[in-house]
């Protein structure tokens, strides 16, 4: 996906918070001028708040994309709009929280359900993309043995996640 002159671009690279008009004027709010108008205000805040607008900006050209790619296209070719499968911004809020809630309890159950060696071994499997060998030579133990903490540890995050 392109976001050569896209306000998700001009967002990304910029260290404040492109506000961009109707008009095609631009706007840009920093920490500091904020600071300015409320000294209480911290540079957690705002990096929770350019994290938002980056993640709305990005929704937005993700959106933009969508609809020149299919809907747009589409109505070139006069296919009816009732079959194009769409979703509504609110069924895409509400989808995305409920994926956080279940980051959540992935996150919950890796800290509260695996032992630390299954953890471990299974977060190296799973985001190091480490084969069972590597890990089994890295911790100097039997590949086998890195295969059932993987196997137990997985199985352990399928409950949490049947439970969705």
């Amino acid at each position: 996906m392109a976001y050569k002159k896209t306000n998700y671009k001009l967002n990304k690279n910029d260290e404040g918070i492109v506000y961009k008009y109707a008009n095609g004027k631009t706007a840009v709010l920093t920490y500091e001028k904020i600071l300015e108008t409320d000294p209480t205000f911290t540079e957690e805040k705002f990096k929770k708040f350019k994290e938002l607008s980056d993640e709305m900006y990005h929704d937005e050209a993700k959106s933009d994309w969508m609809y020149n790619k299919y809907i747009k296209a589409s109505t070139d070719d006069d296919i009816d709009l009732e079959l194009i499968p769409t979703k509504s911004l609110e069924d895409d809020y509400f989808g995305r929280m409920d994926n956080s809630k279940k980051m959540k309890a992935v996150s919950a159950a890796l800290r509260d359900k695996l032992t630390e060696t299954q953890r471990k071994r299974f977060l190296l499997h799973a985001l190091k993309k480490m084969t069972e060998r590597e890990i089994a030579e890295l911790e100097g133990v039997d590949r086998r043995a890195v295969h059932d903490s993987i196997n137990s540890a997985r199985k352990k995050l399928q409950k949490v996640l049947k439970s969705f």
